[in-house]
């Protein structure tokens, strides 16, 4: 039916087993050895990196992750868990952010981020508390309309976060 023409010895026409040219075997192998279908995707090169940071001590960034404990939970082992779990890529933009960065990569730790949320969740940002709400210093200054080195030079002063964060510019 894929209209391939091959000579075939005529012991072989009376072979129950001989079906087609080939191509149906072809498919064949491929149907069972595709799981999901997703390699080549960035869901799946995002799942491997993840993988690979935490679990080969030969990766350039082993000791930032596995090496100091982030692992990855037996669920995501599996691709198709892993992208059930996060679903696609909202964008090319977004990446795999963790929320608590000493926590593993796991469903609830996990979310989609873009470069500025993952910039704003870094273990060496400086985290303030004011009303309650805890983020970066960089967040603070947008939502405040304040320059980052305004709110620093305040606390480096002596300020208290909230004059940090409210006494308006001179």
């Amino acid at each position: 039916s894929c209209g391939t023409t091959k000579d075939i010895g005529a012991s072989s026409l009376r072979d129950e087993n001989t079906r087609s040219c080939g191509c149906l075997r072809r498919e064949s192998t491929r149907k069972n050895k595709t799981i999901h279908g997703k390699r080549h995707t960035p869901e799946y090169r995002a799942w491997h990196h993840i993988r690979q940071r935490c679990e080969n001590p030969s990766d350039a960034a082993y000791n930032r992750y596995g090496g100091r404990g982030i692992t990855v939970c037996e669920a995501w082992h599996d691709f198709a868990t892993f992208y059930e779990d996060m679903g696609p890529r909202p964008s090319p933009e977004h990446s795999i952010d963790r929320r608590d960065n000493n926590g593993s990569y796991e469903k609830t730790n996990c979310y989609w981020a873009t470069d500025t949320e993952q910039a704003r969740n870094k273990r060496n940002n400086h985290l303030l508390t004011f009303n309650g709400i805890t983020q970066c210093l960089e967040a603070w200054s947008v939502l405040q309309g304040l320059r980052p080195e305004t709110i620093r030079s305040r606390l480096h002063k002596g300020c208290s976060i909230e004059e940090a964060l409210t006494v308006p510019p001179e």
